[in-house]
């Protein structure tokens, strides 16, 4: 009886069980793994007499599993934001060559360390590419994505760009990874999906970045949606309002 007023099948609630369980097990795994490294190796700075090298070795690696628990946090905090609806647009003037060049030079190094090559298309002059939009959510949107690329690509290529299309800015994220199934292409945005788990099993991460990059640009009035089979790469697509702003170049 209770099955039935819920609406939900036996098989519908297993599964919802099953994802609850991995989503859980996920995170568990994820703040372990970075908050035994930082003891370890808090540890090992207090043992007298190893090097000054050794010890910014293990300087850089706390440090580095410090942010990583940080990324975790925050990230189950912007999905709780987003699901309550607690999200301010806060629009401004932003300049699409300028972030993108700025997340070109961020991500260069990642991308050299994992010898992926790394383009970048931005076709408008300055002026021409400067739109209306919030630039913190579209920074995140763009940060997600280009993570994403650059985790699920070994040695291949990743460009990413826009171009204006029908009075509007189309954003593209292309990579020469794994791809996606075309049946997960829709289930791959939700928070809790069997799609994202099986995707993300030889990967560190939540696996929240597409359901948290999906919310932001419909907060941008715009549209997200992947093109992408597998074993053969995957582009997304970020479809924004072009709102238009002249600046008058010196």
């Amino acid at each position: 009886m209770e099955k039935k007023r819920l609406g939900f099948s036996a098989e519908e609630i297993e599964e919802i069980h099953y994802l609850t369980s991995e989503f859980f097990n996920n995170i568990s795994h994820e703040i372990r793994t970075p908050m035994h490294a930082i003891l370890g190796f808090s540890e090992l700075l207090n043992v007298s007499g190893i090097s000054e090298i050794k010890r910014m070795e293990f300087v850089d690696v706390i440090q580095r599993n410090g942010q990583q628990l940080l990324d975790v946090v925050g990230h189950i905090l912007k999905i709780s934001e987003l699901a309550t609806k607690q999200i301010i647009v806060l629009e401004t003037e932003v300049c699409l060559n300028d972030l993108m060049f700025e997340l070109f030079l961020d991500f260069k190094d990642s991308a050299e360390e994992k010898k992926i090559q790394l383009y970048l298309n931005t076709p408008l002059s300055g002026n021409l590419s400067t739109i209306i939009t919030d630039n913190l959510k579209l920074n995140k949107i763009l940060r997600i994505l280009l993570e994403n690329a650059l985790k699920y690509t070994n040695g291949g290529i990743v460009e990413f760009g826009y171009k204006l299309e029908n009075k509007k800015i189309l954003i593209y994220i292309k990579d020469t990874g794994v791809g996606i199934e075309k049946s997960k292409h829709i289930t791959i945005f939700k928070p809790f999906s069997k799609a994202k788990i099986d995707l993300s099993k030889n990967t560190s991460g939540l696996g929240l970045g597409l359901s948290i990059a999906l919310e932001n640009v419909k907060l941008l009035g715009g549209r997200l949606h992947v093109d992408s089979e597998k074993g053969k790469g995957a582009t997304f697509f970020v479809t924004l309002p072009y709102k238009y702003v002249f600046v008058e170049e010196v």
